[in-house]
């Protein structure tokens, strides 16, 4: 696969506006899976108070049969800062174009951290502002079992690092 491969990310989240990107394509297998590259312009601020740096790498992994994604955040001198995994449904993959959407649930871990729920109150308040249904809820809740139980798995098996 060309590095010079883009591909447009859309996130749609309920109750909030949708948002987009442009990613590099590192690998693909459209319409199962996606491995994409994106690196910042400019500083983030994550959960939990972290500060991702200019120039900070963030490479994902998406599947359409998973209710999750995780990605790796690398600072620009090569350190792991940690990984996030998004609980998410509706994973779509096409060689120009990823949509997904979001069902609130943000699993962080800091590299050598212990893993922290983020957004857990914003799930209760979309289910009860409607923005999600009772099966979405529920959908929510699945995925963020299964993480409970398989994040270092999924963290060994994208990325090659272990707990």
């Amino acid at each position: 696969m060309s590095e010079a491969t883009k591909i447009t990310e859309i996130k749609y989240s309920p109750g909030h506006p949708t948002q987009t990107w442009e990613c590099d394509v590192i690998d693909m297998s459209p319409p199962a899976w996606v491995r994409i590259r994106y690196v910042s312009d400019r500083d983030y601020t994550i959960e939990q108070g972290v500060t991702l740096p200019a120039g900070t790498t963030t490479e994902g992994m998406y599947w359409n049969d998973r209710p999750y994604h995780v990605w790796q955040f690398t600072s620009p001198n090569g350190d792991i800062i940690g990984y996030r995994f998004d609980v998410c449904m509706n994973t779509h993959i096409w060689r120009s174009k990823l949509i997904w959407t979001d069902l609130g649930y943000d699993l962080w871990v800091p590299r050598g951290g212990e893993a922290i729920w983020q957004d857990e109150d914003e799930v209760q308040q979309l289910l009860r502002l409607e923005h999600l249904s009772p099966e979405e809820g529920q959908m929510a809740e699945d995925g963020k079992a299964l993480l409970d139980r398989e994040w270092k798995n999924v963290v060994e098996e994208v990325f090659g690092d272990r707990w």
